[in-house]
């Protein structure tokens, strides 16, 4: 099911400046395609925000708030059609981890996701698997060897 020719998220390498903005103008063509096919409810690439968090690609952080605009018409566009947007954590968030490192990526890598939802202003919904997370995060802390 899909199309092949709709894309999720903009996957150039960092060299080549990708950017938040073309991934939303990607999505926004997917709720076209959603609403024509009756379809009310899309989970966003975790990539969306191509190096959004990467600790070691600072120019890159940014984008997230520079997309404020586009992120609150994609947000009201998704809400007139009645299609539900979300997120899963991406393959890099390990937040039952033992190692301190890891952990503390694993947090700054799943805040980009809920501020794009909240910039999109789509409610408290799409957050569940953030509300369910911070707890863990809490509780889960490692041992430490004193």
């Amino acid at each position: 099911m899909g199309r092949p020719d709709l894309k999720s998220n903009d996957s150039r390498r960092a060299l080549n400046q990708p950017h938040l903005k073309v991934s939303l103008e990607y999505v926004d063509s997917i709720l076209d395609y959603l609403v024509q096919s009756r379809i009310n409810m899309y989970r966003m690439s975790s990539d969306l925000a191509p190096y959004a968090t990467h600790p070691d690609m600072p120019h890159f952080h940014s984008m997230v708030e520079d997309s404020r605009y586009e992120l609150g018409a994609l947000g009201a566009k998704a809400r007139a059609l009645d299609i539900r947007l979300s997120f899963h954590p991406s393959q890099n968030v390990v937040l039952d981890t033992p190692d301190p490192e890891l952990l503390r990526k694993s947090v700054w890598d799943s805040t980009s996701r809920p501020e794009m939802l909240d910039l999109m202003e789509l409610g408290m919904k799409p957050l569940w698997w953030c509300m369910l997370a911070a707890p863990m995060v809490i509780l889960r802390q490692p041992e430490r060897d004193e």
